[in-house]
């Protein structure tokens, strides 16, 4: 029996160096009906000239930098998979990743999503995300420490890309906000899938391994701050139910405040401008949020409620001192 068609995703910008790292391990995968394709955000460091060397891959290219989830929205239609794995250049898998993703899927209809343990690269022994918990303050808190010895798959609440995705459940949303550049894009996709009655996992018997930063480094601290802020509270507006919104927005409104009077201690003046600005930006772009917020609602199966009890952890200090840097 042939295996199912997995179409793996991959955004980039300026990401030739790492491409050269990490598409030896795709065409290395032990599952290998795949297809490849690259979408390169504006590079300017030959990716494009790099890329030729391998006609089997689809390419296509921006002439600005667009965003992992625009890429990744792009990167779809282009598309023929069951399934979809969405990537970065900075992320190398192990041999059989693919192929555990895959398995779990095939056997958990239910399941929309599924990730790997993801490990920091270039040490490859230590975690760097396991997915994230539900708290109904808006917080996503990490699962690393409660699936520490998991052995077995797990649900979890939002997935850390790069991540497997059913197509046809993909198919059935608009995808990624692509008004998201960067940040919270991935969760605002899971917390829709949970709602409707839909489930994601992690499957820890596949490894993939991460270069934390490598993306992030190219772009202005601040903005990437902005995003985080501007995203997570969209995401919130979008998805909760009313007494989670005001839950959220009361817990970031004093959080972030006691954040601004320390980057004001600081001097760190432009993290002010970020903050507020991403406030604004949350503000400014509320008609459009609310449509979206329309259409997830008419699909709610599971109150949020539920949703904590099935993918939620207490709320530790570690995660006050993450919304305080915007994560």
């Amino acid at each position: 029996m042939k295996k199912p068609l997995v179409s793996v995703i991959i955004v980039t910008h300026n990401g030739k160096h790492w491409l050269k790292k990490s598409l030896p391990t795709i065409f290395s995968q032990n599952y290998k009906n795949l297809e490849i394709i690259v979408i390169n955000n504006n590079s300017d460091d030959g990716t494009e000239i790099f890329l030729k060397k391998y006609p089997h891959i689809k390419t296509r290219k921006f002439y600005d930098n667009e965003g992992w989830g625009v890429g990744c929205n792009r990167g779809t239609q282009m598309a023929a998979g069951k399934y979809y794995f969405f990537s970065s250049e900075d992320t190398l898998l192990a041999p059989t990743c693919l192929e555990k993703l895959v398995g779990f899927l095939e056997t958990h209809p239910k399941a929309s999503a599924a990730m790997a343990n993801i490990f920091y690269y270039p040490q490859n022994q230590k975690i760097k995300s396991r997915g994230y918990f539900f708290h109904p303050s808006s917080l996503i808190i990490s699962a690393n420490q409660i699936y520490e010895n998991a052995q077995d798959a797990q649900p979890i609440f939002a997935v850390s890309d790069p991540f497997l995705v059913r197509a046809r459940d993909f198919q059935k949303t608009p995808g990624f906000d692509e008004r998201f550049f960067l940040y919270y894009e991935d969760t605002d996709l899971c917390w829709q899938w949970w709602l409707s009655g839909r489930e994601v996992y992690l499957v820890p018997q596949a490894r993939q391994f991460h270069k934390v930063g490598a993306i992030a480094k190219t772009l202005p601290s601040t903005f990437l701050f902005r995003e985080s802020v501007k995203n997570t509270l969209t995401a919130v507006i979008k998805n909760g139910e009313i007494t989670t919104i005001i839950l959220a927005l009361i817990s970031r409104i004093i959080l972030h405040t006691l954040g601004m009077f320390i980057f004001l201690y600081r001097k760190q003046y432009a993290y002010i401008h970020a903050t507020i600005s991403g406030y604004w930006w949350v503000f400014t772009n509320l008609p459009k949020t609310l449509t979206e917020r329309k259409r997830i609602q008419s699909k709610r199966i599971y109150l949020d409620n539920k949703i904590y009890h099935l993918v939620g952890q207490p709320l530790h200090s570690t995660y006050i001192q993450k919304i305080l840097r915007g994560q």
